[in-house]
């Protein structure tokens, strides 16, 4: 039996209403101080002390998300939404010395999704949720967000779409398309991105979307 299946269904299937609607280098997973965020370092070879990241105590940008699957072709085995970070002043991470180029801490933190009513799924995030702080000794090491990134997973593919920080700013939302084929293939491993428009699909009448929408609550 297949643990990991969405809940609260057995698998993640679109109600009626949202199916009809319209430098390379070596990553590194390291330890964080926080249960469910993971830290990345990108480096190029070497080893390096692992920081101990910690989340932001006194949050103050928050964010509702909504995430609805639009004309799915069937259902899902699951649906994970997160966000993604980087520090901006790179300055603040240590150079490898065989490189002379700066560690780059990317960080992730999880987004709980709960279906409402309408098909929908809602869920909270805090855009400073990160705790800018002084990890490597050297300054302190200012996070920022990068995008957020929701996927839907169907046995061995992933539909990864992203609301990038850029766009959630200016228009508060995003939509990716997919193409109905990849679904019902499902090629093993694959990480599918999608289209920024039907047209820029095989077929555009045999497609579906991922939207996501993300608004300002902190005044709430």
């Amino acid at each position: 039996m297949n643990t990991n299946r969405f809940k609260p269904t057995a698998r993640f299937v679109p109600s009626a209403s949202i199916r009809n609607a319209g430098s390379a280098g070596i990553r590194k997973i390291v330890q964080v101080a926080v249960p469910g965020l993971c830290l990345l370092l990108t480096a190029c070879g070497g080893n390096m002390e692992d920081p101990k990241i910690e989340l932001n105590p006194h949050p103050k940008m928050r964010y509702a998300i909504t995430v609805a699957m639009e004309n799915a072709p069937g259902p899902f085995d699951s649906l994970t939404a997160q966000g993604q970070f980087e520090i901006e002043n790179k300055e603040c991470a240590p150079k490898q010395a065989t490189s002379g180029l700066h560690v780059t801490p990317f960080g992730r933190l999880p987004i709980q999704l709960t279906r409402s009513a309408d098909g929908r799924y809602q869920g909270e995030f805090y855009m400073d949720g990160l705790k800018d702080e002084n990890y490597f000794g050297r300054d302190v090491c200012h996070w920022t967000l990068v995008a957020i990134s929701v996927r839907a997973v169907e046995k061995t593919t992933t539909f990864d779409a992203p609301l990038y920080k850029e766009r959630l700013l200016q228009d508060g939302w995003d939509r990716r398309f997919f193409s109905n084929t990849t679904y019902q293939n499902t090629p093993k491993g694959m990480i599918d991105t999608g289209s920024k428009t039907k047209e820029g699909l095989p077929d555009p009448g045999a497609s579906f979307s991922i939207y996501i929408s993300a608004k300002d609550r902190s005044h709430d």
